[in-house]
């Protein structure tokens, strides 16, 4: 009895067992994110914990080296600006209290994410953990379907009850396509498993009625198949995705009118993109600060004067480009398309000079990055606070890659 206190003590604190907790902790953070109420305290314990780990035993001196890839300081060069136009902001208090709230964080979780990221098998576990996530945002949503078809059936058709599930099952997305593709590269059983996981997701995310959402999910995959390239495994894809989209075109009679309408967005732009553009229009260099508050504010203001804007409610941009234009103007603009082009290049790089497991490890918080904010963000405004970890999973990866570049691999984690 004496031996195992003694030797439970010993776990507790050793190096090891706090490692193993970090990826645990900031998939509790990333996660918790994405739950609509009553888990901000767990999201806070997931942050506080994982920074004092971090802190501990040295750990941020191994991350601190990865600070210095242009993707952190297009980053934070980006934040910065979105803090300066408190100066000059319709609203300043709202302004400042809506960067902080958002952004705070992003310097808050650098140091752990790097961490984990030197350390193989810690990234590999958090890689996984964000998978997981996934399997538990399908629970979630389909517990909710359950419930309304047992309760409330008449709600069954009304797909904007769960048009929310879509941002975390797009997130986390490229997650479960890794554990697909690691499980399929060592044979295992599972590797079935995770795909029907992936099928599950595919169809749960058509469930949402969120056309950009599923032009997000053929983006990942397409980034998926461009260093993963094989024939049969393409028309597999093609013919699953096919079967499953006309299943649903012929049963379901949202998915239909949404078929129907394909990509057209004459709602959106004879609506709230109109009204952006044109409030730009007044302040295009520097914008208006940071809020969406600000907008909105600014929207009712001009509403009556503008009857060209066909939706009259302020719904927000729509939009994360013209969110960023409003807020920032073209140079905050030009900052974030600064950001977004400085991962898309360092990763056609990167891409190169890896080979093995950490290539797949590469492009999953690629494709989820760009799959949620370059090509959703396009069309919808997307929470901004998880766009830290895809950045800095990226940050490290392309750094690592130009330190070895005349390594073929990297060392398997």
């Amino acid at each position: 009895m004496v031996s195992d206190g003694i030797k439970e003590q010993g776990v507790f604190f050793s190096r090891s067992f706090w490692d193993q907790l970090l990826p645990v902790m900031l998939s509790v953070y990333v996660f918790c994110v994405f739950i609509p109420r009553g888990v901000t305290a767990l999201e806070r314990i997931g942050l506080v914990v994982a920074l004092l780990v971090s802190l501990c035993n040295g750990r941020w001196r191994q991350a601190l080296p990865y600070l210095r890839h242009g993707v952190i300081g297009a980053l934070v060069l980006f934040v910065i600006w979105l803090g300066v136009t408190t100066l000059w902001s319709l609203n300043p208090l709202e302004t400042f209290s809506s960067v902080t709230g958002v952004f705070k964080d992003y310097f808050l979780l650098l140091i752990p994410i790097l961490y984990v990221m030197t350390q193989p098998a810690l990234r590999v576990a958090m890689f996984r953990y964000f998978a997981y996530a996934l399997v538990i945002i399908i629970l979630i949503n389909g517990w909710q379907y359950l419930h309304e078809w047992w309760v409330t059936p008449e709600v069954l058709s009304d797909f904007k009850l769960h048009r929310g599930w879509s941002h975390p099952l797009l997130f986390f997305f490229p997650f479960v396509l890794l554990q697909y593709s690691l499980t399929r590269e060592k044979g295992s059983r599972q590797q079935w498993l995770w795909l029907s996981i992936l099928v599950v997701a595919v169809l749960m995310l058509v469930g949402t009625g969120a056309r950009a959402a599923w032009l997000a999910t053929a983006a990942m995959v397409a980034i998926w198949l461009s260093f993963e390239f094989n024939w049969r495994r393409l028309m597999l894809l093609a013919s699953a995705c096919l079967v499953l989209g006309f299943g649903a075109y012929l049963t379901v009679p949202f998915v239909h009118m949404k078929f129907a309408q394909g990509l057209d967005t004459s709602g959106r732009v004879g609506g709230v993109w109109t009204a952006a553009v044109d409030m730009i229009k007044d302040r295009p260099l520097l914008g208006y600060g940071f809020s969406k508050d600000v907008y909105n504010q600014e929207f009712l203001r001009r509403l009556d004067s503008q009857p060209n804007w066909s939706i009259r409610r302020a719904i927000g941009p729509h939009s994360n480009y013209l969110e960023i234009a409003y807020a920032g103007g073209l140079v905050g603009l030009g900052f974030l398309l600064t950001l977004y082009l400085t991962v898309i290049g360092s990763y056609l790089v990167a891409i190169r000079r890896i080979s093995g497991m950490e290539r797949y490890l590469l492009t999953a918080p690629l494709a989820s990055f760009v799959g949620f904010y370059v090509v959703r963000g396009g069309f919808e405004s997307v929470r901004w606070a998880p766009m830290i970890f895809p950045l800095a999973c990226l940050g490290y990866f392309f750094l690592e890659s130009r330190r070895q570049r005349n390594v073929e691999t990297f060392k398997a984690g």
